[in-house]
């Protein structure tokens, strides 16, 4: 099979850090290893293989999964989307201690 190059912009390459925070811990433990060295540790595809001793391929794949995964999950649950509106909504909030309260309770 063959790999396309995969170019990622700066807005999606944040939208699946986003991604990955709120939804790492649904994913397999293999797929989360390799979209963490690639999303969090910036490696590529022939770093991550030569690391854990498989082919780039395998790699190219369980990150695509992932990548699917990560968006299945977010139009679900949409915990991503929900968050932005909530923080949009606190931008507009006047009241500088009902503010910070909010905030805390929206970090737990």
């Amino acid at each position: 099979m063959i790999m396309k190059k995969q170019v990622i912009s700066f807005e999606q390459w944040n939208l699946l850090n986003e991604l990955f925070s709120y939804y790492h811990k649904l994913l397999s433990d293999k797929i989360k290893l390799y979209l963490e060295e690639f999303l969090i540790n910036n490696l590529s595809y022939n770093e991550i293989a030569t690391n854990y001793q498989i082919s780039k391929y395998a790699v190219y794949d369980q990150i695509q999964k992932g990548i699917e995964q990560l968006k299945n999950y977010e139009q679900l649950l949409l915990l991503n989307q929900l968050s932005k509106q909530r923080l949009k909504l606190y931008e507009q909030i006047s009241d500088p201690n009902l503010k910070q309260a909010l905030l805390i309770l929206e970090q737990k």
